[in-house]
């Protein structure tokens, strides 16, 4: 198996796990086969996914995320830049896969989703504030407790997949 790439990710990555479909371009047998797995984390440059094939570091793929807006897949071809880790037993290996941004249709969508799910931004702002509380709803934008006040965001409404994903991380 091929080593990673010492190269730095441009954005970070946030954990998510949604149904993911591959096909090596230009593979043969098995590689060529269109596979599905789940991802273990997405930014707005890429995601990893878990797969029991060998896929050498610099291949071609297709992917289509399964994206959980109700619009479908968001489809696009992509670069396996790293190998994040092996998994025990039969598991399979973790890849890094970079989107070839020209692919991507949609890339606003891609990039209000990861933002939608990257409690991050809301801690730091928390810190800024001096916040005591955040408080996500399904359907509401989140709300801050600042010196006893609640202060509604200008954030958009958060669905109830993405509370869970920023809670619990997944």
């Amino acid at each position: 198996m091929a080593p990673a790439k010492n190269d730095q990710r441009q954005d970070r990555r946030v954990a998510a796990e949604m149904p993911v479909r591959y096909r090596v371009l230009g593979g043969t047998g098995e590689l060529a086969a269109e596979q599905r797995t789940k991802t273990t984390n997405i930014s707005m440059s890429g995601v990893a996914f878990v797969s029991p094939l060998n896929i050498a570091i610099d291949t071609r793929v297709t992917v289509a995320v399964n994206m959980p807006d109700k619009r479908g897949e968001l489809e696009c071809e992509a670069i396996v830049m790293r190998i994040v880790r092996e998994l025990p037993g039969e598991q399979g290996v973790e890849y890094g896969i970079q989107f070839d941004m020209d692919t991507v249709r949609d890339q606003e969508r891609l990039q209000l989703f990861v933002r939608s799910i990257d409690i991050v931004p809301l801690l730091e702002y928390m810190m800024k504030n001096n916040a005591t509380d955040l408080h996500l709803t399904a359907d509401s934008a989140p709300i801050f407790r600042v010196n006893r006040q609640l202060l509604k965001t200008d954030g958009r409404a958060l669905s109830r997949d993405a509370v869970k994903a920023l809670v619990l991380g997944t």
